[in-house]
């Protein structure tokens, strides 16, 4: 009896946690950015006629900017590390530091396209 109550008591703790919402899968991004619905891992196109114009570049710009969000968080990653592995060299510190911040900057430049963008195709 001793044993089964520990048991229970984890089952029903986890029992919340399948219920957690997860975030979209960029294939499910891109099905409801070009104006599709996601039904389990597949797309269903909404109209006969597939998708505009403004969805298709919308699902791009998206996919875009998946990629380079990874991609500033690896060179942010990579120049901690340089920094973190400099020995005190006030050259690595700088390149490193610099890195980080044009990883960042490009990071704020990409998101401020995405929402202009986004701005000029919905008023279209």
């Amino acid at each position: 009896m001793a044993v089964v109550v520990p048991i229970v008591a984890m089952c029903v703790s986890i029992a919340p946690l399948s219920s957690v919402a997860f975030a979209k899968s960029p294939q499910q991004l891109t099905c409801e950015g070009s104006g599709g619905s996601w039904n389990g891992g597949k797309c269903a196109t909404r109209s006969a006629n597939g998708p505009t114009v403004s969805a298709t570049i919308k699902a791009t710009i998206n996919i875009l900017l998946f990629v380079i969000g990874i991609s500033a968080v690896i060179v942010v990653v990579i120049a901690g590390l340089r920094m973190v592995n400099s020995n005190g060299d006030t050259q690595a510190v700088s390149k490193a530091r610099n890195a980080i911040i044009y990883a960042l900057v490009g990071l704020v430049i990409a998101a401020l396209a995405y929402a202009l963008v986004n701005f000029v195709l919905d008023q279209l």
